[in-house]
């Protein structure tokens, strides 16, 4: 639905509630349901939007309609004059026709774009307050992949639409420099300094630590998985020794028949057992043993029936910790095919998972009590994977205003105000050093932390490890309360994913438990669903993951390729045109991707084929509807329309008013053109209120597709009726200064020319 369709709906709804008397919620639920829909009429002579009225006046008899018609469509125009330029409405056979005036709409449209009124107005939403917008904040342990470059794209729009509608805003970057990912890596890294391996020449810096950081994890929770699965085998060997004895008593002691062939499978598992052997198949083989004894029935199933259940419960916990287990070791053989230096130099200084264990809860616990070597070696891995993210931020045109580090002595110190002033709100409990938030307690006392977390229970979480140690989500209260008052902030957004939404309502309700109720309220979780790529489920753990810079490289190379097979022009590479068309995929590019990640509704999951990356085109489809209009004004004029818009706005002005003394008419496509025009305030508009940035792609997508059609089907500069030129010289200027600004929101390039 457009803006003009919204607009004479909003009319038609009151004109509807005057004359029938039906309640406003009745006639919105019509419109919901699609009963009572403002639509295009199939013939311009009959009106430019019709509606149907049979759902309301099928209540009253025939002869009444048409007086009833009539009035509904008076009280329209009275609602819709001002506000939609509806110049008249007529009611026929059920139907009110409405004829809207597209030359009043056209001409204020276009005075207030070119004057700057429209933008103007646009700022007023924001009146210079300050606002932060957190985002991407990715772990820095390994490179960006599509779900963290999908936070970057979200967060970078939205900061920049924010910015566009006049807020002040501060784009943060929080990096988690403390954590277990990065004393993860941080131990991985000195094991491979002790064996004299660095990172290889020529990879990039953050690909390189996500090799370290996989195979570290990998190294650590491989070796955990395999004591796991021994301590399982173990146990199996004693249920089988009791299973194995269970039933010789049986046939020995209470003489059960039918058991000896069980007795004897089970002897031979025994045996099994102690030889080389494969415990899932063994497993699989009890089973079916004892299952076939169930079947038979008699008194021996009844006595060993407890078997069974332990059984089943065993077997279930091998076969979870089995099969997680040879994930690690399928990752782990793809990583050191690749990566043997790594592979071996963390193997030659690994002494098991327990001593990994102790020696990573060393690192964080001497980083967080200020030793600074520890902190100087969290800060140069975490720096160097950093340095990597903001090349590939960079590419895509994200950029940041400042970058705040976990590992801070300002968060840390507020940190430990934080848990004492905690314990003092009496909704804490202290067990051996370690600080437990009771927020059930909090909720029976708050309804504002009860209805954060309805209709779960709000729960409890620690925030002080008993080692004196923070949590991540202790520092996370800290530095919320440094981004409100260091930035000024009158709102804050943290652009997270979803999955971290209770911890966003923990961090909201314990703002609120210590006073800074302000700052609960306007703390904003800007939650986003995660990506799902066809094929592949990744893992930063396990080294698995489709990366931001692999996503480019493969969509540049989609562009050139679908551009030689579209031209025949493998001949082009010799001409040196072929250096030009990397060129241009690689602008492409970038715009492609961003649309691509802010394609979708942000609470939505993003499914994406790496395979089927050529479909997906809507960047490329805003970015040449902006360069067919700077084309048709550089045509025209002779200047570069992107260099100076005020030239652009000058001259548009000079033809606007040519036309203030015409009565403007309009064909199909210019109406459709301006409709999407005029909608454009609208957009940004919900874009902003709902946290929508991807309609501002919609948007843009549609606005150029409705700029070719009319392009293709009328002529702009060779069109010889002045009027007709001028209109669509106008609205070519429209589509310039609006998918400009909407590149520019959306961070896209503006390439003059393709």
């Amino acid at each position: 639905m457009t803006g003009l369709q919204e607009c004479i709906t909003r009319g038609l709804l009151k004109a509807l509630r005057d004359v029938t008397g039906i309640d406003e919620s009745l006639i919105e639920g019509y419109i919901r349901d699609g009963k009572i829909r403002v639509a295009p009429t199939p013939d311009p002579r009959m009106g430019d939007y019709g509606v149907a009225l049979h759902a309301v006046l099928k209540n009253y008899p025939r002869e009444k309609w048409g007086e009833i018609g009539e009035s509904i469509a008076g009280k329209l125009v009275e609602y819709s004059a001002a506000e939609c330029r509806v110049k008249r409405a007529l009611f026929i056979n059920g139907y009110v026709n409405v004829e809207v005036d597209y030359s009043s709409i056209f001409k204020s449209f276009m005075e207030s774009l070119l004057t700057g009124k429209l933008l103007e107005d646009l700022r007023s939403i924001g009146t210079g307050r300050s606002v932060v917008v957190e985002h991407t904040s990715a772990n820095p342990v390994h490179p960006l992949h599509i779900g963290s470059g999908r936070n970057s794209v979200i967060g970078d729009t939205y900061s920049r639409l924010l910015k566009y509608l006049g807020f002040n805003v501060s784009r943060l970057f929080y990096v988690n420099d403390l954590g277990r990912q990065v004393a993860v890596l941080a131990y991985g890294v000195r094991k491979l300094r002790s064996q004299g391996v660095t990172p290889r020449p020529g990879m990039k810096i953050d690909h390189w630590y996500g090799v370290v950081y996989a195979l570290t994890n990998i190294l650590i929770e491989e070796d955990k998985l395999a004591h796991e699965l021994d301590g399982l085998s173990r146990e199996l060997a004693r249920l089988v020794e009791e299973l194995e004895e269970a039933s010789r008593r049986l046939i020995m002691d209470k003489g059960v028949t039918g058991l000896e062939r069980f007795h004897s499978r089970i002897a031979s598992i025994r045996g099994m057992l102690s030889l080389k052997h494969d415990t899932v198949k063994l497993l699989r083989e009890l089973y079916k043993e004892i299952k076939g004894l169930e079947t038979a029935g008699g008194d021996a199933a009844a006595y060993l029936s407890e078997y069974r259940g332990r059984l089943r419960e065993l077997a279930s916990k091998y076969r979870e910790l089995y099969k997680e287990y040879t994930g690690y070791v399928k990752a782990k053989s793809a990583l050191c095919r690749e990566y043997w230096e790594v592979c071996r130099g963390l193997a030659s200084g690994f002494n098991g998972y327990e001593a990994a264990e102790d020696e990573i809860a060393d690192i964080m616990r001497r980083a967080e009590g200020g030793d600074p070597e520890t902190r100087r070696l969290l800060r140069e891995v975490s720096g160097e994977v950093l340095k990597g993210f903001l090349e590939t931020l960079s590419k895509i045109n994200v950029s940041f205003d400042g970058f705040d580090y976990e590992s801070s002595d300002e968060v840390l110190e507020l940190s430990r105000k934080v848990v004492d002033r905690v314990i003092e709100s009496g909704y804490a409990r202290v067990v051996d050093g370690a600080v437990e938030v009771d927020l059930n307690k909090a909720g029976e006392d708050h309804e504002y932390v009860k209805n954060l977390f309805h209709p779960d229970q709000p729960g409890r979480f620690i925030i002080r490890r008993s080692d004196g140690t923070t949590l991540y989500v202790t520092r996370d209260i800290a530095y919320t309360l440094m981004k409100f008052t260091r930035h000024r902030a009158e709102k804050v957004y943290n652009v997270i994913a979803v999955e971290q939404s209770r911890a966003q309502k923990q961090l909201k309700a314990v703002l609120y438990l210590l006073g800074y109720r302000r700052e609960a309220d306007n703390l904003v979780h800007f939650s986003y669903e995660m990506v799902h790529l066809k094929g592949m489920r990744m893992s930063g753990r396990r080294g698995i993951y489709y990366t931001v810079d692999e996503l480019l490289m493969d969509m540049e190379n989609s562009i050139i390729g679908k551009h030689l097979e579209e031209t025949g022009g493998f001949k082009r590479e010799a001409t040196g045109d072929y250096m030009e068309l990397r060129s241009v995929a690689g602008i492409l590019a970038v715009n492609n991707t961003r649309a691509l990640l802010l394609s979708v509704e942000p609470g939505k999951v993003l499914s994406f084929d790496p395979g089927r990356i050529g479909v997906f085109e809507h960047g490329i489809t805003v970015t040449y509807g902006l360069v067919r209009a700077q084309s048709i004004l550089r045509r025209l004029w002779g200047v570069e329309p992107l260099d100076d818009a005020s030239i652009v706005k000058t001259r548009g002005l000079d033809t606007l008013s040519s036309l203030k003394q015409e009565e403007l008419g309009f064909n199909v496509e210019e109406k459709q053109l301006l409709e999407a025009l005029v909608g454009y305030p609208m957009v940004l508009r919900e874009a902003y209120e709902y946290m929508r940035p991807d309609r501002l792609l919609e948007y843009a997508s549609g606005l150029s597709l409705a700029f070719n059609r009319m392009y293709e089907k009328h002529r702009v500069i060779n069109e010889p009726d002045p009027v007709r030129k001028n209109i669509r010289v106008l609205l070519t200027i429209a589509v310039l200064l609006v998918l400009s600004d909407l590149a520019d929101i959306m961070g896209f390039h503006k390439p003059r020319r393709l």
